[in-house]
């Protein structure tokens, strides 16, 4: 659109948009329904003054690709696919349009597209709140997806705020989406580790109740640092969790309190831990965790948040100190291939020089071509597939 509001077309797709469930939604019409009595020489059953707009309508397009990785494509069996369920009431909506079923293959051939889940409601925020809510309760397992990000959107308060353009990803990202730091939400893994680990300790020892002084040591995996907290109390009767700090009080929400109540349950279909925290009687949060078992570690994933969280007494606690943390060493001398697909080109030969960001291969993957470049500056010492070989992941393409 110019300055005199003229509209221009670049491109006109006579076929359905990808986002036409959000105009269903505030227009209350059904597009797929009025596109086919069209093909059968009907007309259309309204006017352009019949169309009457009504609340918000966000839509979340659910992709097997990997935010962490520039947003690579990702294939594989869908293990688990569980999305949230559809609900439709006077205050909100939840609709998910989808093409595939748990056990179903996600290849290199289409579009790595899962589902469209939208959300409706009366204004933006409350349609914000139900987003964020239902990408809680999306499970998927077996391939790489971008649910994380997705909820790191909607958190976001520029988002919040109605602040964004097209330029909204890369400035808010500027170096990529690395994940979300757990100090927003600290307190909360906190009293999910102590209410997972409390549970365990109550099963293995087959305890009536517990009763126990503990910290808590949590890893951020978006940055590897680690946390300790204050010393808490935890106390458990009949599958109620009763929390509170030592010295002091818990922060949570902008508020501060002296004792918690927890109730939490896991789904171990889909490995979703439901939680319920309140103060006396009072629900302060009912919300969805996704868990994986890392042992030692519990690892909770929490709106784009991913922490490996687990207790530890004051004998433990002492004795840590002293342990070597494990370094992650890369293999930084190798192309490594970050997702499934076929080799189309490669720039370089043996003995090639090459400078960091210097473009090596392209591997096509899901109907896109993807170039690889250079990490570090060094000689090509070995390639180790020709053009159209098929790779796989951490297939070694080059090495230095």
């Amino acid at each position: 659109v110019d300055k005199n509001k003229n509209f221009y077309f670049l491109e006109m797709n006579t076929r359905l948009q990808v986002e036409h469930p959000v105009t269903e939604m505030v227009t209350g019409l059904d597009i797929v329904k009025e596109m086919m009595n069209v093909a059968n020489n009907k007309k259309l059953t309204f006017s352009q003054d019949d169309i009457k707009l009504n609340g918000w309508a966000f839509e979340s397009r659910i992709y097997a690709e990997d935010p962490y990785k520039g947003f690579l494509p990702s294939t594989g069996r869908l293990t688990k696919y569980t999305p949230p369920d559809e609900f439709q009431s006077s205050e909100y909506i939840i609709r998910n349009d989808t093409g595939v079923k748990e056990g179903d293959e996600i290849s290199i051939y289409y579009d790595p597209m899962i589902a469209k889940l939208s959300i409706w409601a009366k204004d933006r925020n409350t349609a914000i709140k139900y987003m964020v809510k239902a990408l809680d309760e999306f499970c998927i397992n077996g391939v790489k997806n971008n649910l994380s990000f997705l909820s790191s959107i909607f958190l976001n308060k520029k988002f919040i705020s109605g602040d964004i353009s097209t330029a909204f990803i890369e400035q808010q990202f500027e170096n990529c989406f690395k994940g979300i730091s757990l100090i927003e939400n600290k307190n909360l893994f906190e009293i999910v580790i102590l209410t997972l680990s409390g549970e365990n300790k109550i099963v293995d020892k087959d305890l009536a109740t517990l009763n126990e002084n503990i910290f808590v040591e949590l890893v951020d995996l978006f940055d590897g640092k680690k946390y300790i907290s204050d010393e808490y109390n935890v106390q458990a009767n009949d599958s109620t969790f009763e929390l509170s700090k030592v010295d002091g009080e818990i922060k949570l929400f902008n508020n501060k309190f002296y004792k918690l109540k927890v109730k939490h349950d896991i789904d171990f279909n889909t490995n979703l831990v439901n939680v319920s925290i309140y103060e006396d009687d009072q629900l302060l949060l009912g919300t969805f965790f996704k868990l994986k078992y890392n042992f030692p570690y519990f690892q909770i994933d929490f709106r784009g948040s991913s922490v490996n969280g687990m207790v530890r007494d004051h004998e433990n606690l002492k004795l840590s100190k002293y342990m070597k943390d494990t370094n992650i060493i890369e293999n930084n001398n190798n192309l490594i291939c970050p997702m499934p697909g076929k080799l189309i080109e490669i720039f370089v030969k043996i003995g090639d020089k090459v400078e960091i960001g210097e473009s090596l291969c392209i591997v096509e993957a899901m109907k896109m071509e993807n170039t690889l470049s250079s990490q570090i500056k060094g000689q090509v010492k070995k390639i180790n597939y020709k053009i159209n070989d098929l790779l796989k992941v951490d297939d070694i393409i080059i090495e230095f």
